[in-house]
């Protein structure tokens, strides 16, 4: 398979983004390899990238939590658990 993307070795890093499974290797194998193959203004914008995902994702995870809490409390003041 290597040979079919005419990729040395080095640039392989095993991940996984499957939608039942948690991720694997992003943050440590992937983001930083691709980091190093950049010039430094593509890194200059890629650091902002990641910086702006993340805190859209945190943003996301923190309105998805409160939501989640809202709902118990909703259903203990109606008495349901």
């Amino acid at each position: 398979m290597v040979h079919d993307l005419s990729l040395p070795l080095e640039c392989i890093v095993p991940v996984c983004l499957a939608a039942d499974k948690p991720a694997y290797n992003i943050e440590d194998g992937l983001m930083p390899l691709i980091h190093e193959h950049l010039n430094a203004a593509q890194r200059v914008r890629y650091l902002r990238c990641l910086r702006q995902q993340q805190a859209e994702s945190y943003w996301r995870q923190w309105r998805k939590q409160a939501l989640h809490a809202g709902q118990i409390v909703f259903n203990i003041g109606r008495g349901k658990s």
